[in-house]
């Protein structure tokens, strides 16, 4: 649901672009234009299988020898 309004200034070359887009695509201006800000600006966060699959493979270069676990909580303690 759109919900916010704003207003763009164009130069008469970029806004004449646009409109023969849209009628080419049968699409407004404001379509193609919410399509480009979503093509360009949007950060996809990473879905939790792929952190999960990013922080498995962390832990198989992780050397845990001569490491005290139980002293290393503890000390995540304090």
């Amino acid at each position: 649901m759109l919900t916010q309004r704003t207003n763009v200034l164009l130069n008469e070359h970029d806004y004449k672009m646009l409109k023969e887009l849209s009628k080419k695509h049968h699409k407004s201006v404001g379509e193609l234009i919410r399509h480009a800000v979503i093509t360009v600006y949007k950060e996809e966060k990473p879905s939790r299988a792929q952190l999960l699959k990013k922080f498995k493979e962390l832990g198989k270069n992780f050397d845990t020898k001569g490491i005290n676990i139980k002293e290393l909580v503890e000390y995540g303690r304090r």
